[in-house]
């Protein structure tokens, strides 16, 4: 009997060593392909860093593969996300004088027994760094995406996504009460303390139409800053309260500081492709602001379902 158990257990020992050196075998094979491609595909790496790839192990990115596929019948129809087991797995190096990740792309299971490259991918990752200004944009990102999809259009949603918005000081009359769960004595400390802090908004000006706004209240760096209204507002609007302009988006999508620094990740100096309306004048901060759409009725307002074509679209922030 005790012969009879070291036997399986040897049996047992042999086979999950024989699949341990199976899946290693898969991921050698895989790797030799991903080594072949990358010097048949990247004609500006020298020899020597062909030796590189040849005699150092990559990196093995992997995530899943996932896509949209359509449900339901022919009067309603969703998405649903397509699952399988496969994945995308990239065999990459990074080489010492470079500064692009070289990133060989296939799809497999995640044996990678079944794996062949399709393509070379030349990639730059750039650390994000965590700001106040940087946790607000994607905080507007994130609303745009679940409150304000349903009344824009693609184009400006991605804009929404991939570039950063204009950067204003301004002066909207915001209401601090928007779900009308505040009493009067919650309300009247929250204007209070509001009173105190910069109110600034986020601004995304699409190439034709109303621009999409989302505004609060923080320091001038955006510290505690949440949104407190959202929407889409006519250019016109936006700036007669303008107060001051703080940063615009350069041809790199991203945020250049004007007047202030909003954080270290806002980049120094001004585009030269700014815009002539960079800056509102500084009278206009005078007049009188014309009264921001809140969820309380108190003023005009203009939701997805309004038919009003004369007040601004917005949706109050939650």
């Amino acid at each position: 009997m005790k012969m009879l158990w070291k036997s399986g257990a040897a049996t047992i020992f042999a086979l999950l060593l024989a699949g341990c050196s199976t899946v290693e075998y898969y991921q050698d094979r895989a790797v030799n392909r991903a080594r072949e491609f990358l010097a048949e595909n990247a004609p500006e790496l020298t020899a020597s860093e062909l030796y590189y790839a040849k005699y150092h192990k990559p990196i093995l990115l992997v995530s899943d593969v996932v896509g949209d596929v359509a449900v339901g019948g022919t009067n309603v129809e969703r998405k649903a996300m397509l699952i399988t087991e496969q994945k995308q797995i990239c065999v990459t190096w990074k080489f010492p004088d470079r500064k692009e990740y070289y990133m060989v792309y296939g799809v497999s299971s995640r044996t990678m027994e079944w794996w062949y490259p399709s393509r070379l991918i030349r990639k730059n990752f750039v650390k994000q760094e965590s700001s106040a200004f940087r946790s607000a944009v994607e905080s507007a990102r994130r609303y745009a995406q679940d409150n304000l999809w349903e009344i824009m259009t693609p184009k400006v949603l991605n804009q929404i996504r991939f570039r950063d918005p204009w950067v204003l000081k301004t002066s909207f009359d915001l209401n601090f009460n928007p779900d009308g769960k505040l009493s009067p004595e919650e309300l009247e400390k929250a204007r209070k303390k509001a009173a105190g802090k910069t109110q600034i908004s986020l601004v995304w000006k699409p190439e034709a139409g109303d621009w999409v706004v989302f505004s609060g209240v923080g320091d001038e760096k955006m510290v505690g800053w949440s949104i407190l209204m959202a929407g889409f507002l006519s250019p016109d609007d936006v700036k007669k309260h303008t107060v001051d302009t703080l940063a615009i988006p350069g041809e790199d999508g991203k945020a250049h500081r004007v007047s202030i620094n909003l954080q270290e990740n806002v980049s120094k100096g001004v585009p030269q492709t700014a815009s002539k309306d960079a800056a509102a004048p500084a009278q206009k901060a005078a007049a009188v602001p014309k009264t921001v759409p809140a969820k309380n009725g108190s003023a005009s307002e203009k939701t997805a379902a309004s038919k009003d074509a004369g007040a601004p679209k917005t949706a109050p922030a939650k």
